[in-house]
């Protein structure tokens, strides 16, 4: 799986066009950077750029392969990604 795909994922909950296609990203948005603080930023100290690179690749990739949000019915984010390219297909 790609590092884009927490981005891939952000893009992916802001697909549907709508009145309110900006408020949903922003809250996509905020959704995210709230998790990635309270999972690698708060409570740690990183010396470098390149340790807090390396934390939110780490985040990512557990995000997008392990993370079991409830309202994606406790599938990953690359599952629910997986079966809506499969239901497009499919249509």
């Amino acid at each position: 799986m790609p590092k884009d795909c927490f981005a891939t994922t952000v893009k992916f909950a802001c697909t549907t066009v709508s009145t309110s296609a900006l408020s949903t990203r922003a809250a996509v948005t905020q959704a995210c950077a709230t998790a990635v603080s309270e999972q690698i930023i708060y409570g740690r100290v990183y010396r470098t750029v390149a340790e807090l690179r390396a934390a939110v690749d780490a985040f990512v990739d557990l995000y997008n392969e392990q993370w079991l949000p409830e309202k994606n019915g406790f599938l990953t984010p690359a599952a629910m990604r997986e079966a809506s390219y499969a239901r497009k297909v499919a249509a």
